[in-house]
């Protein structure tokens, strides 16, 4: 049984845990004399099936003795099939153990010419579901040194970039992909100008004066102006020219076809770390806290959550569990580990709320934002005290409506989905988030 893709566990886990609280929501209420609402979902989900199964077994009875007693009549035609469909499977294998050969004898020849440039051999395992995407997995990632905008390339030419790493896998973004595109000069000419994908299989040559001359068939390699691929690896060939007013209208013809990059099924490419050191890209720090700091935090903002109110009404406006929460999702910037926290967190502001609220009510709003904010701080930077303004009002907002959502759909409890209240109340958590922020960044290892 196939393991499920490290990019996906965390989506897994999200879905799982909000789940179980959602199971633990349903044994807790009660719906008047239908019973524990965990019932009513049970019967309701099973009686379908039992009318279908009660209504088809006569169908199922007429079925055997029609169509399945005729099995031991037709069991030697059957086996000849077997027989044939795995004589052409061999022969399938044996064809594929024969391109893979030669595929790797290319490799070699083209790693031997490339000395200077420090490679590494990846296969293709898989292609994007979506058809409007073009991109392709390969079989290394983080472990093996690969990182984003890492140039991918075959003997033919370029393939495209990368464009995530994950643990063992990284995606690939084809040059054919319409958000894809190369620097890029004509061979000849030597005129500079990038390429860009369409999304359909020929590349567009963009910004070509007019005045300019483009030959059909004229070779385009790579001018190393993108600092991710060397200067002159093969691009494409120019196939078509359409006059235009300023710039001329020019295709380009892949190097590096589908079948080049495994389209086709499990080719190998080669992925080119000439220029990663002048990447231009953004770094996100990942960033370590001191021995018991998330611990201490939490629990000094659940106690505050729970006491300071009883003393100060207006303070009931903040909600510190949930800043802290977002805090360490967006500076962990790991989705596994936010939406735990948040699941904690929220689970243990249940328990500390009383009666009138159930076990996982900000259990599964607070789980939504661990996992969001660890997926934001992994893409973007939020150390500006704009930018942290600006993400804990919405998810102050997000976290608000998780909670309306299971109120109205799991409680039958009537409530308004945005009060005015619930604004102040964004802007006013959204304030404090910025100064308690710049105080738990003194809890970040040095």
């Amino acid at each position: 049984m196939a393991g499920i893709p490290s990019r996906h566990k965390s989506v897994v886990l999200l879905a799982g845990v909000i789940l179980l609280q959602v199971v633990l929501l349903a044994v807790q209420i009660k719906r008047d004399s239908q019973g524990r609402l965990l019932r009513v979902w049970t019967v309701g989900a099973v009686s379908p099936f039992e009318r279908a199964g009660a209504r088809g077994i006569g169908n199922i009875r007429g079925t055997w003795s029609r169509y399945f007693a005729l099995q031991n009549t037709s069991r030697e035609n059957e086996q000849l099939k077997q027989e044939n469909d795995s004589l052409k499977l061999r022969l399938n294998q044996l064809q594929s153990k024969a391109a893979e050969a030669d595929r790797l004898a290319a490799l070699l020849n083209f790693r031997q010419s490339q000395r200077d440039v420090p490679m590494l051999a990846a296969r293709v395992i898989g292609t994007s579901a979506d058809s409007a995407s073009q991109t392709v997995y390969l079989d290394r990632g983080e472990r093996d040194g690969i990182r984003r905008n890492m140039g991918v390339i075959t003997p033919d030419g370029v393939v495209g970039k990368i464009i995530e790493s994950y643990r063992d896998t990284s995606q690939v973004l084809l040059l054919t992909d319409k958000d894809s595109g190369v620097g890029a000069m004509l061979a000849e000419s030597r005129i500079q100008s990038p390429v860009g994908g369409t999304g359909e299989p020929l590349l567009a040559m963009k910004y070509i004066p007019t005045d300019d001359a483009v030959n059909v068939g004229e070779h385009v390699v790579t001018s190393g102006m993108d600092r991710i691929f060397p200067r002159d690896l093969p691009v494409g060939t120019v196939t078509e020219i359409k006059t235009g007013r300023p710039f001329q209208q020019v295709r380009v013809r892949p190097a590096a076809t589908r079948e080049c990059t495994g389209g086709g099924g499990g080719g190998k490419t080669m992925m080119n770390d000439a220029f990663d050191l002048r990447l231009t890209e953004t770094h996100i720090e990942v960033h370590k806290f001191r021995t018991g700091a998330i611990v201490a935090a939490t629990i000094l903002a659940l106690m505050v959550q729970a006491f300071v109110p009883v003393y100060f009404q207006k303070f009931a406006v903040l909600d510190l569990p949930l800043l802290v929460t977002i805090y360490f999702g967006l500076s962990r910037r790991n989705p596994s580990t936010g939406l735990l926290l948040g699941m904690v967190i929220g689970l243990l502001q249940d328990s500390l709320s009383g009666p009138t609220v159930p076990l996982g009510l900000y259990g599964i709003a607070k789980t939504i934002v661990g996992y969001l904010a660890s997926s934001i701080g992994a893409r973007l930077d939020t150390e500006h005290p704009a930018a942290r303004f600006a993400v804990t009002v919405f998810f102050f907002v997000l976290h608000q409506g998780a909670i309306t959502l299971t109120r109205r759909l799991l409680l039958a409890e009537p409530e308004a989905w945005f009060t005015m209240r619930m604004g102040i109340a964004a802007g006013v958590n959204a304030a404090v988030a910025v100064f308690l922020f710049m105080l738990l960044d003194r809890l970040r290892k040095s």
